[in-house]
């Protein structure tokens, strides 16, 4: 993914303060609020999916099989190493990653929390990663048949600043660049801890912090006062 600064974003922090919000408003919804959700280990087990999966070669031939399993290792790390000239990788990599978007499970507790949020007039934004362009019929499949309630779904590289231009007040991910930067912008954020952010207390600067939590059921007495 692209990061803050590869993005070429320095100095941009400072700027992003300045700069005005954009709520996303529906004619006759004034009083709705909104809150932008992850899913991948956020409100389901990608992760484990994606370290378990067995790979065979013969399910991807457009890859030369001498140097399959260097693909299988870039692709369960994350990314290639700079200057590593990979053909295919980027087919592999959303191939693979189809995959484990189809078999991963949702978690019961953020099912039933993301749903109460619903049902109490939240506005919920599925704000992902993913690539939609490859991802999105498999992506609204998966909420569908695991009965997550939202409203849109978006893709962001930079979900801080998303939040902050589109006036979304509150934030669940897991990223531990995105919990370190969108409480800055006076983002409510809020993340499950995992072996990726289990640091993040830790690393943290500052004084506004995200809020960790291991079940959602956690969340509920935060939000029940903003019903």
């Amino acid at each position: 993914m692209i990061s803050w600064r590869s993005a070429g974003n320095e100095g941009a922090q400072e700027k992003l303060a300045g700069l005005p919000r954009r709520d996303i408003h529906i004619e006759g919804d004034e009083r709705m609020k909104t809150i932008a959700i992850d899913i991948d280990d956020t409100i389901n087990n990608f992760g484990e999916v994606l370290a378990g999966l067995k790979l065979d070669h013969k399910d991807y031939s457009y890859i030369d099989a001498e140097r399959f399993d260097e693909y299988v290792d870039i692709v369960k790390r994350g990314r290639a190493s700079d200057g590593e000239n990979i053909p295919y990788i980027g087919r592999f990599l959303l191939d693979v990653h189809r995959r484990c978007f189809k078999e991963a499970k949702a978690r019961l507790d953020a099912i039933k929390f993301v749903n109460w949020l619903k049902d109490n007039n939240w506005r919920i934004i599925v704000l992902t990663y993913r690539d939609l362009r490859g991802a999105e019929d498999i992506t609204k499949e998966w909420l569908r048949e695991n009965g997550i309630s939202y409203d849109y779904i978006f893709s962001s590289d930079n979900k801080p600043l998303f939040c902050k231009l589109w006036g979304i007040d509150h934030l669940i991910d897991d990223t531990m660049v995105n919990l370190i930067l969108a409480p800055q912008y006076g983002v409510n954020t809020y993340y499950p801890i995992n072996v990726n952010n289990r640091d993040y207390p830790e690393v943290v600067k500052g004084e506004v912090k995200a809020i960790g939590f291991n079940d959602y059921s956690e969340l509920y007495s935060k939000f029940e006062v903003m019903i």
